[in-house]
């Protein structure tokens, strides 16, 4: 019964990882990369590629389960939380810890 209980809860343990492994993420051809901050923030600047789904807009997402999605916003506080949204429908997430605010990279928009 302890063995069925510590798997239950590390099964729903949240997945991250560091800004800098963005790159080989964006590479890999079956992961989707959700920027969760708003459309005024995304539009901004953000990474080429990456689908822009407001936090408060996650509950209605409606993607492939057999995906791993990333999710991304401005400094990895709001991402942790729709990454915790999505999980619990079923989606397989993993935080982007760091954020735009540590993304060294090219973006797209904004001036």
């Amino acid at each position: 019964m302890m063995i069925c209980l510590f798997q239950r809860l590390c099964q729903n343990r949240l997945k991250s990882i560091d800004i800098k492994d963005l790159d080989r993420v964006l590479q890999e051809p079956k992961s989707v990369v959700l920027d969760v901050r708003t459309k005024e923030e995304y539009q901004r600047g953000h990474i080429k590629g990456v689908r822009n789904v407001p936090l408060d807009q996650l509950s209605q997402f409606q993607g492939a389960k057999d995906q791993v999605h990333y999710l991304l916003c401005q400094s990895g506080v709001r991402s942790k939380r729709g990454a915790r949204v999505l999980q619990k429908k079923g989606y397989q997430v993993v935080n982007i810890k760091g954020g735009m605010s540590a993304y060294t990279g090219k973006v797209t928009g904004g001036k």
